[in-house]
């Protein structure tokens, strides 16, 4: 019997649910997630992914106490792999007090240099430190989880991390997470408008060094109505050798990235919920260029961008993007993608593609463990489906795909293609595989 559980293998440019109502990321391919809190991951070559043991090096230094303010001696030590705990009205432990209660979790990590966000969840109080400063504090009795997030620059090496925790009545919870969000990033000027479509004379002006924002419900700056607004980030970024960038947007609205005048990710369009986009460029050393626009209609608003240098040692899928539906002469765009799982809804798949009549053909070496594998195909429109040149699914002309293959692979290379056709309206592909066995 095959495993139910279904870890996406491979990618044609860009949409995942990436940060979403529920503050838990889904481990995936557009940002890094480092063990602070929630699961860790360990990934195979072709991303299927199993629950990841942690080392007693990694795990967090615990200290609880009897009181909600840190005082005296603590009443329980302890090792912890993650900071993820939702204790409901109960205790960390029976030596703990279920109420009035507060904990200390103290760490040293490797980071490479750049961008990153911590995000903590607690009810109640909580206060993040990075190496002595102290970066996030939220030391407040609260009816509910709240959800706060720091983002800040840090060098390559060491640093030292700190959460300290109180839980005064009622529910217990904290949570305490990282994600890399890319290269150091440049100084930007921000314009905002009182409309949404960037029109007419800027109503404020604020510049911004980290494209990262979560405004909520409230104006992002000053004499900016909160309902509806538009806004435009411009900047130059610093590139020291020839390479492949990846960049990233993460929105819950329309967002537009132009890298050197070029479109780069151009979904002018709103969606129900967070996504995010990628689009990998090509760039000389030098200055570069960059424009961020984005608009907002109603509820909560929140945007992030972010690029980070691609290395060879990357595993992905070769994709080849055409600006026809079928194939047809040079490609416009070539790149790596990590995964196959994208929906671009009625947009642009980004590069410069048509929203409409494009395709992509996306290609894979794996060498996997003997046996029998379930690949599950979902696009709109149509798709073909080949392992080692064997055409195993054919629905090229196809409005929908919703099809499984099941194959029988051995200890040898074997290569996997996945053809891809959008005529017009929404876009979708994914491929997905079920693994003979998956940790839980």
């Amino acid at each position: 019997m095959l495993s139910e559980e279904v870890q996406t293998i491979a990618s044609a440019s860009n949409v995942t649910d990436f940060r979403a109502s529920d503050p838990q990321l889904y481990p995936g391919y557009l940002a890094k997630r480092y063990p602070g809190g929630g699961r860790a991951y360990d990934w195979d070559e072709i991303g299927l992914a199993s629950l990841a043991g942690s080392s007693t090096q990694d795990a967090w230094s615990a200290t609880f106490y009897a009181n909600p303010s840190l005082s005296g001696a603590p009443v329980l030590e302890r090792r912890d792999s993650a900071i993820d705990f939702d204790w409901g009205n109960g205790s960390p432990d029976e030596e703990i007090p279920a109420d009035g209660f507060s904990a200390r979790w103290t760490r040293t990590a490797s980071f490479e240099k750049g961008c990153y966000r911590f995000e903590t969840v607690a009810n109640d109080g909580v206060r993040l430190s990075i190496d002595g400063q102290l970066v996030l504090d939220d030391w407040n009795t609260k009816s509910s989880a709240a959800r706060h997030t720091a983002t800040l620059e840090l060098e390559t090496g060491d640093h030292d991390i700190v959460l300290e925790y109180f839980e005064r009545s009622g529910k217990a919870s904290v949570s305490l997470s990282w994600d890399y969000l890319g290269e150091t990033q440049a100084e930007f000027e921000g314009t905002y408008w009182n409309n949404h479509q960037l029109r007419g004379k800027p109503s404020a002006k604020e510049p911004a060094k980290i494209l990262d924002f979560d405004w909520g419900k409230e104006s992002p700056v000053k004499g900016i109505d909160p309902t509806y607004w538009s806004a435009r980030w411009t900047g130059t970024i610093f590139v020291d050798e020839k390479a492949t960038w990846r960049f990233v947007t993460t929105t819950d609205r329309g967002v537009r990235l132009r890298v050197d005048g070029a479109s780069v990710i151009d979904h002018w369009h709103g969606i129900s919920k967070p996504m995010s986009y990628y689009h990998d460029v090509d760039l000389l050393p030098g200055d570069h260029k960059v424009m961020l626009e984005y608009y907002h209609t109603r509820g909560h608003a929140l945007l992030s961008a972010s690029w980070s240098k691609l290395h060879e040692e990357r595993k992905g899928w070769s994709g080849a993007y055409y600006d026809n539906p079928d194939l047809d002469g040079k490609p416009l765009f070539t790149r790596l993608d990590e995964t196959i799982d994208f929906d671009w809804g009625k947009g642009s798949a980004g590069g410069g593609l048509p929203v409409d009549k494009f395709s992509i053909r996306g290609t894979r070496k794996v060498s996997l463990k003997p046996g029998t594998y379930r690949i599950a195909v979902k696009t709109n429109d149509g798709a073909r489906l080949y392992v080692d040149d064997k055409l195993l699914l054919d629905k090229w002309k196809n409005r929908t795909v919703n099809r499984k293959v099941d194959v029988g692979f051995d200890s040898k290379e074997h290569t996997i293609v996945l053809e891809y056709r959008e005529g017009t309206g929404s876009a979708r592909a994914q491929l997905t595989i079920n693994a003979p066995s998956l940790s839980p």
